[in-house]
This record gives structure tokens, sequence and C-alpha cells, in this order.
């Protein structure tokens, strides 16, 4: 009988253990997936925000429309404000001889409001109508947010088993792009972004090669290094950044069945694909930027 027991007693000890180190297995693996999915947000943030400024550059919106402010002076007063403006001077005058600084300070702010009314209308937003001007401000603020989410990606990035020396190089690289953006140097700027962006899908293709969003952050590295050198007139190296293009597609096109209820898309993005050959014919920014802008939309559908 106390064979017995103790026979129970080591199976009940047996299936404990085994059914204890499922578990944490499962909770392991649980927790790879869950670090897996927090990593692709906060890199798929980083590469939002890339591609954005690079946007930026170009003044490239994806918005078909825009607001736009236009300010009016009421000319219906135009009298009134000259005889306002005329007793406010006098006023003025009478106030400096006195010494009364505080009201000549506010006489002079009042002598200068006026009736101003803002109009606000559509206007379109598309290329060949877009402004030539860059606002620096919004790229510095954009890129000073990307440092808030930085610390937090190298620590999950090293958790995942990324090597330390490839997250200092990116993060130096962010470096790099951040002092050519507050500098305000345009060119610098996508070739910096450029830069940056090719530790994402290598980043990816470590933790988690089986997933598709490696290659379309691949394929969209790819389309960035074209923006870039057609940004610069460097046509001679295009043809061979569509062909890299074409390749990096054709690895999302053979795993179709992860992009079920897209067929769509992707047949868009193959033809835009073909349709960017054409523009080493043309050499013409314009042309090109268009169809970047159909391009990346699809892609980002994907």
């Amino acid at each position: 009988m106390k064979k017995i027991l103790n026979i129970c007693l080591s199976v009940f000890t047996i299936i404990f253990v085994l059914l204890s180190f499922c578990g944490c297995k499962k909770n392991k693996n649980s927790e790879k997936e869950q670090l897996k999915e927090k990593l692709n947000s906060e890199l798929f943030y980083v590469e939002n925000e890339l591609v954005i400024i690079a946007n930026s550059i170009n003044n490239i919106d994806y918005a078909n429309y825009k607001i736009a402010t236009e300010h009016k002076e009421n000319t219906s007063n135009q009298s009134s404000k000259s005889d306002k403006n005329q007793q406010n001077s006098k006023e003025k005058d009478e106030k400096e001889k006195q010494g009364d600084s505080k009201n000549s300070e506010s006489s002079s702010q009042n002598e200068n409001g006026g009736d101003v009314q803002k109009t606000f209308s559509m206007a379109p937003n598309d290329i060949l109508n877009r402004s030539k001007e860059i606002d620096w401000i919004n790229l510095q603020n954009k890129i000073e947010t990307i440092y808030t989410a930085l610390t937090v990606i190298g620590v999950d990035l090293k958790e995942a088993g990324v090597p330390e020396e490839e997250i200092n190089n990116f993060i130096g690289e962010i470096d790099k792009l951040t002092i050519s953006i507050k500098d305000k140097q345009k060119e610098e700027v996508i070739t910096n972004i450029v830069n940056v962006y090719k530790y994402l899908p290598e980043f990816i293709k470590k933790y988690d090669e089986s997933s598709e969003k490696h290659n379309i952050l691949a394929l969209k590295y790819n389309l960035l290094i074209c923006y870039n050198d057609v940004s610069l007139n460097k046509w001679d190296n295009y043809e061979n950044e569509v062909t890299n293009i074409k390749l990096s597609y054709s690895n999302i096109e053979s795993r179709n069945e992860e992009f079920n209820g897209k067929d769509i898309n992707l047949k868009k993005v193959k033809s835009i694909i073909e349709e960017l050959k054409k523009c080493n014919e043309t050499r013409n920014q314009d042309v090109f930027f268009i169809k970047y802008k159909n391009l990346i939309q699809e892609i980002n559908i994907l």
C-alpha cells in the first residue's frame, strides 16, 4: 500500500512539474508576442513621423484640399477709421506732453488696431500648386517629439535581441537628422531620413522575420531612396533604385495571402511601380512626386 502511494505521489509530482513547465513556456511566448506588438507599434510610429518629415521638405500632403486663410481690411469703415486715427493722434500728442507713458502705449496699440476680416476657403492641395516654403518650426517640433519615445524603443529593441551597437548607430543617425533640421539643410534632411529609415526593416527582421511588416518597410525604404535621388536631381541612380522597388514588391506579392482583402491595393501598388520607370524619361520632379504620393498612400493601406 505504501509503495502504491509513493508511485501515485511520484506521478502527481511529474504531472505538476510538466504543467508548470508548459505554463511558464506559454507565459514566455505570450510575453514575447506582446514585446513584438509593442515594438511594431513603436517603430511604425517613428516610420510615420520620418515619412511626414520627408514629405514636408517638398510640401507633399495626402489631403486633396487645405483651408486657405485670407486677411482683408474692412473697407466700409475706412472713413471712420481715418477720423479715429486723427483723434488718437491728437490725444497721443497731448499725453506725450503730459508725460503719460502708459496711456501713450495703450493709445499706440489702439491706433494700430483695425477692423480686419478673416475669410476661409477650401484650396486645392495638389503637387503642381503646392507651396515651396518649408515649415521648419513644425519639422523641429516633430523630430524633437521622436526623442520622447527613443529611450523606450532602445530598451525594447535590446530586450528583443537587437545588438546594442546597432541601436546606438540608429540613435546616432537620428541625431544627425535633428542637426540638419535645426540648421535648415534641405538636401541633408532627406538623405539623413533615408539613413535612419534603413534600420527599421532590419530591426523587425531581427525579432520577427516571419512578419509581413518587414517587407512593407523594405518597400518604403527603397521608395524613399528614389525620393531622395529625385529631390537631389540624381537621375542617374534612379533606374537602379526603381529596380530595387520592384524586387521589394515581389517579396510582398509572393506572400499575398497575408494581405487578404487587399488585392485591389496590391494591384494598384504594382501598377504605380511600373509607372515609376517612365519618370526617368521625363526627369521631372513634380511628375515623380505625383506618383510617389499615390504609391505611398496605397502602401500605407496594406
